[in-house]
């Protein structure tokens, strides 16, 4: 099985061997889809960087995606907190998993412009119902 998530340790050989193992008909899935993930200093490669890199070098993707925006953690959620439209908002800081999940569920969204608000790949298409500067903003308000 090849399980692709954040590592900070990657390398080709490491890629070379997740290639060679789909490529055998290993069960392939991934834990999100981030292409980056913001740390103090910017962003790095994130799980969805190397699912492209996969991708290219074998023309497969994961079977699934037990990440945002997956109908299998909203499930999950939804078990465990008996989700409520309406009443209910997902808080995000990236438009393809965080606020897509919501929008795909019915439920409201912020998006949270001090993380990836990028709008890139088609992702204008993904609308926030609100729109905060900054966590902080939840606080005050």
């Amino acid at each position: 099985m090849v399980l692709v998530t954040l590592d900070r340790t990657l390398n080709y050989e490491k890629l070379e061997t997740a290639k060679n193992a789909i490529n055998k008909g290993a069960e392939y899935y991934a834990v999100n889809i981030d292409a980056t993930c913001p740390v103090e200093d910017g962003e790095i490669l994130d799980a969805g960087a190397i699912i492209s890199a996969l991708e290219k070098a074998t023309h497969k993707l994961p079977s699934e995606n037990f990440g945002k925006p997956s109908h299998h953690m909203f499930e999950f959620i939804n078990e465990k907190m008996k989700i409520k439209k309406g009443s209910t908002i997902i808080i995000g800081d990236r438009l393809e998993t965080d606020i897509k999940m919501g929008n795909d569920f019915g439920v409201d969204t912020a998006l949270v412009q001090t993380g990836v608000p990028k709008i890139v790949n088609g992702n204008y298409l993904i609308k926030p119902t609100f729109t905060i500067n900054s966590i902080n903003d939840l606080l005050t308000n």
